[in-house]
């Protein structure tokens, strides 16, 4: 039940949250085959930047205690995970995704919800069949 909930606030959220089919990155000479919601968009340019800063100091990428709590971003196995909803064409490799650290947790219809390696995010905006990507979002209770 959890879940069909999920599915329901992200698909009001898909219908009007979306930016066009294609994104480009004025930085990279590729486009982006998948929409991202807005909140997506501001996070891909928080964790472009603080990757940025890491390269520019020559250290390895580890994410901020701020991009962690803001996007609730975990730790499995030295590697960092962020959990978010896709929306697939009509065939998806999953065998692939999983190979590229994204695993498909939940399915329904051609909606997936995914946890996504934060080095495998790039290539999951450009796989085929990806319509759409997006962050998860956590909902709090009313008060």
């Amino acid at each position: 039940m959890k879940h069909l909930w999920i599915f329901v606030a992200f698909g009001l959220m898909a219908a009007g949250c979306y930016s066009p089919k294609t994104i480009s990155d004025p930085n990279k000479s590729d486009q982006r085959t998948a929409a991202v919601s807005a909140r997506t968009a501001i996070f891909l340019s928080d964790l472009q930047q603080e990757k940025d800063q890491a390269r520019a100091k020559h250290l390895s990428f580890v994410p901020s205690a701020s991009l962690i709590e803001e996007y609730q971003i975990f730790q499995r196995s030295g590697h960092y995970y962020i959990r978010g909803f896709i929306e697939a064409g009509s065939s998806l490799d999953e065998a692939k995704l999983r190979n590229a650290g994204i695993s498909i947790e939940t399915k329904a219809g051609n909606l997936r919800t995914v946890i996504a390696d934060l080095d495998a995010i790039e290539q999951l905006l450009h796989w085929p069949n990806i319509k759409s990507f997006s962050i998860a979002t956590p909902l709090s209770p009313l008060k």
